[in-house]
């Protein structure tokens, strides 16, 4: 306050003006600050969900290499999709879910399966699967980097 009151006197320090003017409100300030708070949370939340989704197909294009007689075709072999979706539990465990979907002239298989990871060591972890279609089971792989 005595900065204020040298460069403003005792009117700067009444009006609560301090050094500078003000253009907005505090209550202006402090909802604006809520609003990036928000949309900083949000953000974060998604790049630690780091979801990820996959699309292929498959083509069959061997008429067109092999100059075949009669009218060129593109045939469509398989079509297969992904989607994946990890979040963080702690800073060492992380949950993944994995659905697929996968198309054929042979037939259509589905599948999902959720994963847990645990950091053990820098360079060591663990994961175990749990696989619910199209056959149940249970996977543990052991990672170690060299």
């Amino acid at each position: 306050l005595r900065a204020v009151y040298d460069l403003r006197g005792r009117k700067g320090v009444e009006d609560d003006r301090a050094i500078i003017e003000r253009t907005t409100l505090p209550s202006e300030l402090m909802e604006e600050y809520e609003k990036l708070k928000a949309l900083f949370e949000e953000r974060t939340y998604i790049q630690e969900a780091n979801p990820r989704g996959l699309f292929q197909v498959t083509l069959n294009a061997t008429p067109f290499t092999l100059g075949g007689e009669g009218p060129l075709s593109i045939l469509l072999k398989n079509v297969y999709m992904q989607q994946t979706v990890d979040a963080k539990i702690t800073n060492s465990t992380n949950l993944g879910f994995v659905g697929s979907v996968f198309a054929s002239h042979s037939g259509f298989y589905y599948g999902f399966h959720t994963g847990f990871r645990q950091q053990l060591a820098k360079h060591n972890w663990i994961k175990t699967n749990f696989i619910t279609a199209p056959f149940p089971g249970i996977g543990i792989d052991f990672y170690r980097n060299l």
